[in-house]
């Protein structure tokens, strides 16, 4: 997965999901994010976002290294981003 393509987060791991050859990989990936395979749908659907704690385990469920890491952080928060301002400066 070439994360660098991609500019939500959120989109990214539809991919990865709608890719997957495992069964279970939303449930697989909750629980590598420490939450439920119901806030995953949330997240993907865009009522809620990752949190920091989430993102960056989720980072290490991708087995991305350490710039991918540092890209999918700032993709999240981009998104958690409330304002213009914040959004122009990540």
């Amino acid at each position: 997965m070439d994360i660098y393509k991609y500019r939500s987060y959120r989109k990214l791991i539809q991919q990865w999901i709608n890719s997957s050859e495992k069964n279970g990989a939303r449930t697989q990936l909750a629980r590598a994010a420490s939450c439920s395979p119901s806030w995953i749908t949330r997240v993907l659907n865009g009522t809620v976002h990752f949190t920091p704690d989430q993102a960056f385990a989720s980072a290490r469920f991708f087995g991305f290294g350490e710039d991918e890491t540092e890209y999918f952080l700032q993709l999240v928060e981009l998104e958690r981003s409330g304002t213009s301002a914040l959004k122009a400066h990540i």
